[in-house]
């Protein structure tokens, strides 16, 4: 597929512990990248990363769905517009419910899993 001159673009929703290595190879055939949060296991990944896609003029961005969802756009008017009068302070949580988490890969830290 990294052969193939007719795709333009991969996604990549691997273990997390395998994002460094497989956003590189197609970043090196000049395929842009669209990998799934999180999109590095620490910030040296994250700079090598960025940098061969850089060096190889492709895209590159990290699934991070909530910051194109339509409610955000709506919240903003919301604010800008004084609706609800002035905000000052916002505080919110991010969660889902994961079954048998004892045996779920996105939570196995040496596969690069869990919230931390």
């Amino acid at each position: 597929m990294l052969e193939d001159d007719n795709i333009d673009a991969v996604y990549i929703p691997l273990l997390n512990s395998l994002h460094t290595e497989w956003v590189k190879k197609p970043a090196e055939k000049g395929k842009h990248i669209l990998c799934e949060k999180l999109a590095a296991l620490t910030a040296e990944d994250a700079k090598d990363m960025i940098s061969v896609c850089r060096e190889n003029k492709v895209l590159f961005m990290e699934g991070f769905m909530y910051q194109f969802h339509p409610q955000h756009n709506r919240l903003k008017e919301i604010v800008a517009t004084g609706e609800i009068g002035e905000v000052k302070s916002v505080r919110l949580g991010l969660s889902f419910f994961l079954e048998n988490k004892n045996k779920n890969i996105r939570i196995n830290s040496s596969l690069g899993g869990g919230s931390l």
